[in-house]
């Protein structure tokens, strides 16, 4: 069984107000009863009513219940009760009977999604998606004037400068169906007179729309792979029966990383797990609206046995867990600057639209050179690290000693994402 800390319970929070809720019901007088048999947990939270909150957590697949009104998932009891769990204050006991229910229901609702479904209507879903791809190919087409006109303009236009400029031509790119080629655009407005160097990565972006383009104009004559590629670029979501085409891969993952911002509303999560069988990475992306939790709910240091599906691609990295159960922790993949190097280059040989790519690196220390800082590795290779990374909580958690970093890179910067120091994994 793996063991659980506060810092890594109090992430699967689903706001900083939950989190202060969760740490204030993590008091063993705040429940009338808990208990553990090492796959749930259990416990009666007392509330304002007279029947205590029935609250109950599934360590396999980490999954959440409880009877009280909140709508944050998960809520402060679910919380509250796990945080106790860490901290070894919930002891073994047999199962209560609404715990059995629950399980048995979960059991049922797993064995009912799996069952064949009515046959899907193949004539008629050729028809949507080619329609779909004949809106796609007008608006690109409308895409690769603006892309031209951008050019020949210049980047000193004054129009390049101004928000709705983009955001206007952005959203005829989601009335198109393209909402990749949209992401694309805003990151690429964002870009402009942000710092120096802008106008090299505001046409790094234009180039790679463009490729885009040119490849979804063509895209009978590419080999299959490349056509997913494309696809996910231009914004085309991957069918099931695509995704359940491909053959999962069982292994024990570790979430090394993981990265957590705002779009459009709603909360995403980027996770990067490692198969240590395997010797693979994946990437699950995951979404949340507003009071609610990522599904599925990973964190940066577990480790779980189970089978993920890789998206189809020329390179495979995005994947979607399909089972999932609790294991120990484990230490972290070793890594070197050239290793990942060697494999960056080989990936974006493959798929030059990758955006960000995984990296370990053992042994390493940070430093300083006129300003810039940059990650050392065990053999003395220098990384430069992104400018918005926390290095002074890089620094205060290493102690200028080698430690284990884990994150991402883009190309021209690592941004660390998780320190492992004394064989505990600190999300940053």
């Amino acid at each position: 069984m793996a063991i659980w800390t506060a810092e890594q319970v109090v992430a699967l929070a689903p706001d900083a107000a939950s989190a202060v809720a969760g740490r204030g019901v993590a008091n063993l007088s705040k429940w009338v009863s808990s208990g553990s048999d090492g796959q749930f947990i259990w416990g009666e939270a007392k509330g304002s009513g007279a029947n205590p909150y029935q609250t109950a957590i599934d360590l396999g697949e980490l999954a959440f219940k409880c009877s009280c009104p909140s709508r944050k998932f998960p809520c402060k009891h679910g919380l509250g009760l796990f945080l106790l769990f860490a901290q070894e204050l919930v002891q073994l006991g047999n199962r209560p009977t609404w715990v059995d229910e629950w399980a048995q229901k979960r059991t049922q609702r797993a064995e009912k999604e799996t069952k064949p479904k009515q046959p899907v209507d193949v004539a008629a879903q050729q028809q949507r998606a080619a329609k779909r791809d004949d809106r796609i190919g007008d608006g690109l087409k409308e895409c690769e004037v603006w892309l031209k006109d951008l050019v020949r303009q210049g980047l000193s236009h004054g129009s390049v400068g101004q928000t709705q400029h983009w955001e206007a031509f952005a959203a005829r790119m989601a009335d198109a169906q393209a909402p990749g080629i949209r992401r694309r655009l805003l990151e690429m407005s964002r870009l402009v007179n942000s710092g120096p160097g802008w106008p090299e990565l505001v046409l790094e972006g234009a180039a790679e729309i463009y490729l885009a383009i040119e490849g979804f104009s063509r895209l009978d004559s590419l080999p299959p792979e490349v056509q997913a590629d494309v696809r996910s670029v231009v914004g085309v979501p991957v069918r099931k029966e695509e995704l359940s085409s491909q053959a999962p891969v069982s292994d024990f993952w570790l979430v090394a990383a993981q990265r957590t911002w705002e779009e459009d509303r709603v909360s995403v999560q980027r996770s990067w797990i490692y198969g240590f069988g395997s010797q693979r990475w994946g990437m699950v992306l995951s979404f949340a609206t507003p009071g609610m939790g990522f599904d599925p709910p990973l964190v940066t240091g577990t480790v779980f046995h189970g089978e993920v599906a890789y998206y189809p691609s020329a390179w495979p990295l995005r994947v979607q867990p399909l089972s999932r159960t609790d294991a120990p922790s484990s230490l972290p993949p070793a890594g070197t600057v050239n290793g990942m190097l060697e494999s960056f280059a080989d990936a974006i040989s493959c798929n030059p639209w990758i955006a960000t790519f995984p990296v370990s690196l053992h042994d390493s220390t940070l430093t300083n050179v006129e300003g810039q800082w940059y990650v050392i590795d065990s053999e003395d290779v220098a990384l430069p690290v992104d400018p918005a990374a926390p290095v002074w909580d890089l620094l205060s958690i290493s102690g200028g000693l080698p430690v284990c970093f884990l994150g991402e890179w883009n190309g021209r910067v690592f941004r660390p994402l998780t320190v492992m120091s004394d064989k505990r994994y600190i999300r940053l």
